[in-house]
C-alpha cells in the first residue's frame, strides 16, 4: 500500500503543522502517512536543554498526527539515525501509546545488534521497525536480513545498485 510522506508538506514545522499535512493527506485518500519528527534533534546532545526539547517537539508532532487522523489510519516515524541505542529504548517507549505502523531507522545500520533489540521491543509493543534504505548492494544487506534486523526493508533505488538489485534484495529477504 501506498503512504504519504508528510515530512515536507508540513509547514509551518509544527504539531499543529504535520496535523494539517496529515489531514491533507487522508482527505487525498491515502490510508498511512509517514513524517520525521525530529529535526534538529540529536541524541547525542540529548544532556542540552534545546535537545530535550527537540525530543519533546518531536512526540508531540507524532501525537497530533495521531490525534488528526485517528486509529484508523497507519503512521510510520522516520528516526533518521538521529537517536543512540538507549536514546532508540526510550523513543520506542514513549511511541508505543501512539501506536505507529513502524518505527524507521531509529540507529546506525551498522549496530545491529541494537537494532535487533530495538525490534523486539517495538514488535512487544506492537510495531514494526523498517530501516536499511541507505546500504549498498546486496552484500550490505546479507548481514542485516540474517540477523533479523528489521521487519520491514525499505531498499532506496538511488543507493541499492538499481531495480534489478533491489529484486536481489528482495529475494533474500
Amino acid at each position: 500500500p501506498l503512504y504519504a510522506n508528510i515530512n515536507r508538506g508540513a509547514n509551518p514545522r509544527t504539531p499543529e503543522g504535520f496535523a494539517a499535512a496529515a489531514r491533507r493527506a487522508v482527505a487525498d485518500g491515502f490510508r498511512a502517512v509517514k513524517l520525521a519528527p525530529f529535526e534538529p534533534l540529536v541524541w547525542e546532545d540529548a544532556a542540552d536543554a534545546s535537545q530535550r526539547a527537540a525530543y519533546a517537539e518531536g512526540l508531540d508532532r507524532i501525537a497530533a498526527v495521531r490525534a488528526a487522523v485517528g486509529r484508523d489510519i497507519d503512521i510510520m516515524v522516520d528516526a533518521h539515525w538521529r537517536f543512540s541505542p538507549g536514546g532508540a529504548a526510550r523513543l520506542v517507549q514513549d511511541v508505543a501509546p501512539l501506536a505507529l505502523f513502524w518505527l524507521e531507522c531509529p540507529v546506525s545500520e551498522a549496530n545491529r545488534a541494537e537494532i535487533r533489540r530495538l525490534r523486539s521491543m517495538a514488535n512487544d509493543r506492537g510495531m514494526r521497525l523498517a530501516g536499511a534504505e541507505s546500504l549498498a548492494g546486496l552484500a550490505a544487506y546479507r548481514p542485516v536480513v540474517e540477523a533479523g534486523c528489521y521487519d520491514v526493508l525499505m531498499p532506496d533505488v538511488k543507493h541499492a545498485g538499481g531495480i534489478e538489485e533491489i529484486r536481489r534484495i528482495a529475494a533474500l529477504a
